[in-house]
């Protein structure tokens, strides 16, 4: 009697009206669509839930999650075949690499990118690590299209536990209430020796940051709002994980000084900050000469903290 592989009764003969399809046709040994098959099963065991994606988008019943699945051609949706072709910035690929070794990302690993923004790392992760990678995020993207997203709460992941091989969180520590609440859904989402890294700043990077060396009030207030790295490491361990590691990462690609002058000048740079007219003047003048001196491509390097914890077997 042949016993059927896991997950394989789920791939009979799903049909979509776009997005990842596997094929009617019975798979045999070095068919394209095999892996195609095995994805969507994967997928569709390890997510909770289901919805219908707003209209024109990747298929009108996709499984709720984001499936940026390598690069090979019939494994990601139709519409996503382009974005491959993103060009990614010096500093997003170190570190996609980064995340790649302290995270041990293999290609057969589920990761998820919570607070995943425009989705730009999640791409680079997936097509780097040829691994599947799930984007998160509480609201749609703007930078790709948004059927590319789960709209999630991080509090409240939408999968199944002990399903992920590793968590990694990008800025995003700030913008959640019950940080604990996070750590311990986290927790919850990884399998036994999973890895979670949080890229965060501590006080300290953030006061010496360039845009609170030139507006002061700016750091009182992201330090109000942001837990420092203590705090965090405290957090993780009170959620179960074990081994916490901290490393201070140098980003000497960071964002443009052209960009920050014009976001200044917009009034897009300090959002609730309160400024004094002096102090926009004395940065407009900084952020000129610096371009004047430097060149149009000249940026400010930026320093942040890469925190990584296991979660015991």
């Amino acid at each position: 009697m042949r016993v059927k592989p896991r997950f394989e009764h789920q791939t009979a003969k799903r049909k979509t009206s776009g997005g990842c399809r596997s094929r009617e046709k019975k798979n045999t040994p070095g068919d394209a669509s095999t892996g195609v098959a095995v994805h969507q099963s994967f997928c569709k065991y390890f997510i909770i839930k289901r919805r219908a994606w707003p209209h024109g988008s990747v298929g009108k019943n996709e499984a709720f999650r984001l499936c940026f699945f390598c690069k090979r051609k019939h494994g990601q949706p139709r519409s996503m075949q382009g974005l491959s072709q993103m060009s990614a910035s010096p500093s997003l690929k170190a570190w996609v690499e980064l995340v790649r070794r302290r995270l041990e990302v293999y290609p057969w690993s589920l990761v998820a990118d919570i607070g995943c923004g425009g989705g730009q790392f999640a791409q680079e992760l997936a097509s780097a690590a040829d691994c599947t990678v799930i984007a998160i995020d509480i609201t749609l993207g703007e930078s790709v299209r948004p059927a590319l997203f789960v709209c999630a709460n991080a509090c409240r992941l939408p999968v199944r536990s002990e399903c992920l091989h590793a968590v990694f969180a990008s800025n995003l520590l700030h913008h959640i209430v019950d940080i604990s609440a996070f750590f311990l859904e986290a927790f919850r989402a990884l399998k036994p020796s999973g890895r979670i890294g949080i890229r965060c700043m501590s006080h300290k990077q953030i006061e010496s940051s360039l845009i609170c060396r030139l507006f002061p009030q700016a750091a009182q207030m992201a330090c109000r709002s942001a837990p420092d790295v203590p705090w965090i490491i405290s957090a993780m361990e009170d959620a179960g994980f074990a081994g916490v590691q901290t490393e201070e990462v140098l980003e000497p690609h960071g964002p443009l000084l052209a960009d920050l002058l014009k976001r200044l000048k917009e009034g897009t740079l300090l959002g609730a900050v309160p400024a004094t007219s002096e102090q926009y003047l004395n940065a407009v003048d900084y952020l000129r000469a610096r371009i004047e001196a430097e060149g149009e491509n000249a940026r400010e390097p930026n320093k942040t903290t890469f925190i990584t914890a296991t979660k015991p077997q």
